[in-house]
Order: C-alpha cells, then structure tokens, then sequence
C-alpha cells in the first residue's frame, strides 16, 4: 500500500500526475485531516491503515485493460478486512466521477474511513458481490459503466 503525505504546496503538483479528482484527497491528507493510500493491484498481504480516518483507494484499472484481475488481483483477506473496517465503500467501474472523491474526503475530514475502488468494467459485478459478501452494507455507490450502444 503506497501512503501519500503531500505538502500543502505540492497539492497542484501531485493534482497534475494523479488527475484532478484527487485534488479533494491530496488537500486532505496535506492538510493531516487523514490517511491517503492507494493499493494497486497485488496479491501480497497488507494490513488496515492506522489511524483512522484514511481513504484507500483500491487500484483496479490498470491502463493495459488485460492486466486487470478484479478482486482475484488482490490478497481476499486483506481488501476483506479493508472494507469491512470502512465506514463506506464505493465502486467506480465507468468514468471517473469526481463527486464521490470530494465525498471521501470529506468523510475523511470528519472522521470517517472510506474505500473507493476504481476498476474496469469487466469485473464491476465480480467486486459488487465480493462487497456484498465480506463487507454487507457497506457498499455505499456504485458507479456502473454505460452499457454498449448498439447500432
């Protein structure tokens, strides 16, 4: 898990690298309001941040589509206790939708831990049921991807 602990003044910085979604979650965690983690994907072990508040987000959408496993890219046990000791969960498997990363950091201004998976659209059911399975009503948002047009 790769924690982030900006400056105040390399907010824009890190912005410009990461896209400016994140900008919400970079002055957070500048700003010692939380924890600011990204875990890609890895099947090695990894324990629960302390202290909380933290936002993790889980990076399941690689820019080679292929490479991208779903949850079977991660240690089960692992995201399990990561979602399960979160006070919300949400799933983005289309475009990036920039609200739900101002929500999450707010939540972490107020004490709240959150996860956020971002993954492609091919494995948005299989992390949905995984949720639902280890963690049930945490799931908070989902964020499906546009169904193809046809023509």
């Amino acid at each position: 898990m790769n924690f982030l602990f900006p400056a105040p003044g390399a907010v824009s910085l890190h912005t410009r690298a990461l896209g400016n979604h994140m900008r919400p979650l970079l002055t957070m965690a500048a700003r010692r309001q939380g924890l600011l983690a990204l875990q890609d994907q890895d099947r090695t072990p990894f324990t629960v941040p302390e202290p909380r508040p933290w936002v993790v987000i889980i990076g399941d959408d690689p820019p080679t589509p292929a490479s991208s496993l779903g949850p079977l890219g991660f240690d089960r046990d692992s995201v399990a206790a990561l979602l399960r000791a979160a006070s919300e969960v949400t799933l983005i498997a289309g475009d990036i939708i920039s609200a739900k990363y101002s929500q999450a950091a707010e939540f972490g201004a107020r004490g709240l831990s959150t996860v956020i998976i971002e993954t492609r659209p091919e494995h948005q059911w299989a992390w949905i049921h995984f949720a639902q399975l280890v963690a049930p009503r945490k799931l908070g948002f989902v964020g499906l991807a546009a169904p193809a047009r046809r023509a």
